[in-house]
């Protein structure tokens, strides 16, 4: 029995091994940047007009409003029958919401969510691969994320030696969760579009279509 646990383990190991090599070359290298350069583009834009709503309190408004229409086209999608990937873009937009609403538990149980989306995503890859096959498709997926870990950092104020002065680790820990939020809605539109089967496009096609029929 002993054996046959240490072999299941050992199979497991090798699985999420191999999806874990098939996302990294599935991912573009301009990933690995793009906090750097949204964190230029931030401190660029903190020296303008721009700077009145880039504050703490403009960011924390803005956070559920952009995940909450994230979340609700992501339930659209799911009106009608959908590619497993169209359910598990949904479950992200679920937690993700939770968590900006912060309600007691909803932190930490977005970190559990999104290690068992994760899990899910590597044990059962081959349900996925249409979509996360696709470069662009995981390099705004992995670019979310990886936006989201550099903010945590400037939560943790590990940069906070390096910042000139009058700035404040806020401005990038708010923000670019923001952008990470945005990059989210974006993926959504993107992932849908790419493959024709967004809502948002069948109202368009619908709304050129009847536009054509009266001409």
């Amino acid at each position: 029995m002993l054996m046959d646990i240490l072999n299941s383990a050992k199979n497991a190991f090798r699985l999420h091994q191999e999806s874990l090599k098939h996302f990294a070359a599935a991912t573009p290298w301009w990933v690995l940047i793009l906090p750097l350069l949204f964190g230029i583009l931030l401190y660029y834009l903190d020296q303008t007009f721009v700077s009145a709503y880039l504050d703490k309190d403009s960011a924390e408004f803005a956070a559920p409003l952009v995940l909450g229409m994230a979340f609700l086209i992501s339930l659209l999608e799911l009106k009608k029958p959908s590619h497993t990937y169209y359910y598990w873009q949904a479950f992200f937009a679920f937690i993700l919401f939770m968590r900006e609403l912060h309600f007691y538990g909803t932190n930490n149980g977005f970190y559990i969510g999104f290690l068992l989306m994760a899990w899910w995503a590597s044990r059962y890859r081959q349900r996925l691969e249409h979509y996360i096959s696709q470069r662009l498709i995981m390099g705004f997926l992995v670019s979310i994320i990886w936006v989201y870990l550099v903010s945590k950092t400037f939560d943790r104020h590990l940069w906070d030696n390096f910042l000139p002065q009058g700035v404040s680790s806020d401005l990038f820990e708010e923000n670019l969760e923001l952008i990470g939020h945005l990059l989210f809605v974006f993926l959504i539109f993107l992932a849908s579009i790419f493959f024709f089967d967004l809502f948002l496009f069948d109202l368009f096609l619908f709304y050129f279509s009847l536009k054509g029929g009266s001409t």
